[in-house]
């Protein structure tokens, strides 16, 4: 059953994906067609989920599901699914994990992996440079611990 994301609590589980280039408004259209339609039907054992999703920042696709329900590995895949479709659709990259998104001089910036390996070594960016750490993974985290500086995060393996 589709809820909204505000409403979820906190510690709902989630999934964040991030595209690899900021999205339009059409592809951000044809993202909510598809995960309406999903989550609105969204089911584990023949229960209805309760679940909802948020945009962020025209780059982040974040999909919540309250912890008081159990989806079972069909319902994720079937979310996995329904994000490979979303891809096709809208002609981008939801699942692709070499992209890294960090805030620079006040605005979001996407480097694949490797490019953000050279701005450290070339001092660009360092330890305090805030970073999107998409491997969190509830609702709580996200509000508390998604953006936070390289130090604090797994990119810190990166740091020389």
């Amino acid at each position: 059953m589709l809820r909204s994301f505000h409403s979820l609590p906190e510690d709902s589980r989630i999934w964040i994906f991030q595209s690899n280039q900021f999205l339009s408004p059409q592809q951000i259209n044809s993202i909510n067609f598809e995960l309406n339609r999903l989550l609105g039907s969204w089911i584990s054992h023949q229960e209805s989920l309760h679940a909802g999703f948020i945009i962020l920042h025209d780059l982040f696709v974040i999909i919540g599901l309250d912890q008081n329900q159990t989806a079972s590995g069909c319902s994720i895949d079937a979310m996995m699914h329904a994000v490979q479709r979303i891809e096709k659709k809208i002609g981008g990259t939801l699942l692709d994990r070499t992209h890294v998104a960090f805030q620079s001089n006040g605005k979001i910036r996407i480097v694949q992996l490797n490019e953000f390996q050279e701005l450290i070594e070339k001092n660009e960016i360092n330890q305090s440079t805030q970073v999107f750490n998409n491997l969190i993974s509830s609702k709580k985290e996200l509000l508390t611990h998604w953006k936070v500086s390289i130090e604090k995060s797994w990119h810190n393996r990166y740091l020389t």
